[in-house]
């Protein structure tokens, strides 16, 4: 996108200086311009690929709205806290980059946070002055757009990272912290095709690789890597894949596989031997919550829950308990799911089996507490398998145990192979059952 400098885009905008590129785009420094008159410096984000205009308005309209809802609120330190937003559209026939989408933003005085990092990571007080900023901005976005009905729809940045975090340096007060690019982010098979240095991907959720999900779970897993690498110094995936990110080649199957995996083996063990971390137990423990591999066991279901931890965490009170077996047995569960769902099966049975025997073992898991998903999984795997024997022991076990939803299933599955009628039945009881395990 570098060869763009010194293009007009709609006659109004030169773009002066080529600052930086993304997944999405580039981000240019220009001048907006009336008449021939220069009216004052601007930054432009280029989409990388032409869109059609219904294309430019899904990938834009959450950034705008948030724009004008940011100019109506009275809290001007929440204001500061977002990249000012002035014009959007797209390039005109004829012209250099015909039908590509753009915004038209504020012009930072500032670095990016990625930038910053380059020089090593930061003390705990920089850190907490710098991600309380961060926190309090996406927490803003994930309260939402008021509609018309009362309700509210929470934006989801879906492109955290310190790239597209801005640090304003003020010789009369703290630094000042902006998030730019919200809602700005492409999809995953897109980001597969188009990233080739790992970026983008290297913070991008687990649920992303296996389900294509982006939500506001997943903004809280890309802000616990922020948190992160602020306080290690450490990307711990931006070399993920970076073998099989060669032009040319399409390996985005297996470069998702790796990198699901990669956040289901990363302990952040750097966290604990952070030397100020160790006398501050409770905020690591806020952000390794944060970094939970699967969206059951991340229990802030947005930035106002990590928010409201962290604070707690702050203040020197665990508001995150420690992981009981139930609870590793649903996050292994899960996990193996995501596996599963990317591809990855050996890696996806061998949780499955670790959860299965923790979920057997009524010493560590009472009855009443039975993960049924576990079961049914299991189960399932089994009769794919052609282990039928074996799936029958396992879903009469999980229904003896607890009779919920997902027991009732797996019976019925076993059912339904032995060509039995009783398969209907049991299908039917999944369906009125009130304990949706």
């Amino acid at each position: 996108m570098r060869k763009y400098e010194g293009s007009e885009i709609d006659g109004r905008y030169r773009l002066a200086r080529f600052l930086d590129e993304g997944a999405f785009g580039a981000v240019f420094r220009a001048v907006h311009m009336a008449y021939g008159v220069e009216l004052r410096e601007v930054a432009v984000k280029v989409a990388k690929k032409p869109m059609t205009d219904v294309e430019a308005r899904r990938v834009f309209h959450d950034a705008l709205i948030m724009t004008r809802v940011v100019d109506t609120i009275a809290d001007t330190n929440v204001k500061e806290r977002f990249v000012t937003v002035h014009d959007a559209g797209r390039c005109p026939e004829g012209g250099p980059l015909e039908g590509h989408p753009y915004m038209v933003m504020e012009l930072v005085p500032g670095i990016s946070l990625k930038t910053c990092l380059a020089a090593g990571p930061f003390p705990l007080t920089r850190t907490i002055a710098y991600f309380d900023q961060i926190l309090e901005a996406v927490a803003f976005m994930h309260r939402g757009i008021p509609l018309p009905d009362g309700s509210r729809h929470p934006v989801v940045h879906r492109d955290l990272k310190p790239a597209n975090i801005l640090v304003v340096r003020r010789k009369d007060g703290p630094d000042r912290l902006k998030v730019t690019d919200f809602g700005l982010a492409v999809e995953t098979d897109a980001l597969l095709g188009w990233v080739e240095t790992g970026g983008t991907l290297a913070f991008m959720a687990p649920e992303s690789f296996s389900h294509n999900l982006c939500s506001p779970q997943s903004d809280v897993y890309m802000l616990g890597l922020v948190a992160y690498e602020m306080l290690t110094g450490v990307q711990p995936f931006k070399e993920v894949g970076a073998h099989l990110r060669s032009p040319g080649e399409d390996n985005r199957e297996e470069i998702r596989r790796l990198h699901l995996r990669a956040r289901q083996c990363e302990n952040f063990a750097l966290l604990e031997r952070q030397e100020e971390m160790r006398r501050r137990p409770e905020l690591a423990r806020a952000i390794r919550t944060a970094l939970a591999p699967d969206m059951t066991s991340r229990t802030f279901r947005n930035a106002g829950d990590f928010l409201a931890a962290w604070e707690e965490a702050k203040r020197g009170r665990a508001s995150v308990e420690e992981e009981r077996p139930w609870e590793a047995v649903r996050r292994l569960t899960e996990e193996a799911d995501q596996c599963f769902a990317a591809g990855d099966a050996p890696q996806a049975e061998r949780l499955l089996e670790q959860a299965l025997e923790i979920n057997r073992d009524p010493c560590k898991v009472p009855d009443r507490m039975v993960v049924g998903k576990c079961y049914l999984l299991a189960v399932e795997r089994r009769l794919r398998d052609k282990d039928l024997d074996g799936a029958a022991r396992l879903a009469h076990e999980a229904h003896r145990r607890r009779p919920c939803r997902s027991a009732h299933t797996a019976l019925a599955r076993i059912y339904e192979v032995q060509g039995s009628p009783l398969a209907s039945a049991f299908y039917q009881k999944a369906r009125e059952c009130r304990d949706g395990e």
